[in-house]
């Protein structure tokens, strides 16, 4: 009966291995597709990121800015 136990539970363990190995692979394929997708779209190169939009100001004159008296200090 343990025998039958254990020989019921490597057939399962490589059933699932097999399902595992599947899976692995319709990963690998999806991950491709969507890779070659993005190679071939014309979406063009990356743009800049959220809070990157300046007009070349970047660098704007500090020793113009005055900061306003609150009064308490």
């Amino acid at each position: 009966q343990l025998k039958r136990r254990v020989d019921e539970r490597q057939a399962k363990l490589t059933q699932a291995k097999a399902e595992y190995r599947t899976a692995l692979r319709n990963l690998e394929t999806i991950s491709d597709e969507i890779h070659a997708r993005r190679r071939l779209s014309a979406m063009g190169p990356r743009g800049r990121g959220v809070g990157a939009e300046d007009d070349g100001t970047a660098g704007d004159d500090i020793a113009n800015f005055k900061m306003e008296s609150d009064g308490i200090s």
